[in-house]
């Protein structure tokens, strides 16, 4: 099981994601962390949202400010993704690894 310790705070990604499927604009979501040197981990979050709904810097900042009510400042995530649908496995759960290759990818064109 992923999880990520800023400071002393230990989390695991499923709680972050059971927080971020609390908020309206949210559909379903997907949390993985990237081993980073400065940071220790890059949070990466994969988002489907609500129809209707676009995400901006207004809803960024929304986001961050509802995990940051529950959980440590360090643990809101480095990077949103909107997607149309998560990856599932055929038991239908959440495909981390597919998340994770992405989340690698996207710190490897930056």
């Amino acid at each position: 099981m992923e999880t990520w310790s800023p400071f002393y705070y230990q989390h695991h990604h499923f709680e972050l994601e059971d927080l971020l499927k609390q908020h309206h604009a949210i559909v379903d979501v997907g949390v993985v962390g990237v081993p980073d040197i400065s940071q220790g981990e890059l949070r990466f979050a994969y988002l489907c949202l609500q129809n209707g709904v676009i995400f901006d810097e207004s809803l960024k900042v929304e986001l961050n400010q509802f995990i940051s009510e529950k959980f440590a400042k360090d643990c809101v995530p480095n990077h949103y993704y909107i997607v149309k649908e998560l990856p599932k496995t055929r038991s239908g759960k959440l495909a981390r690894q597919q998340l994770k290759t992405w989340a690698v990818e996207n710190v490897q064109q930056a």
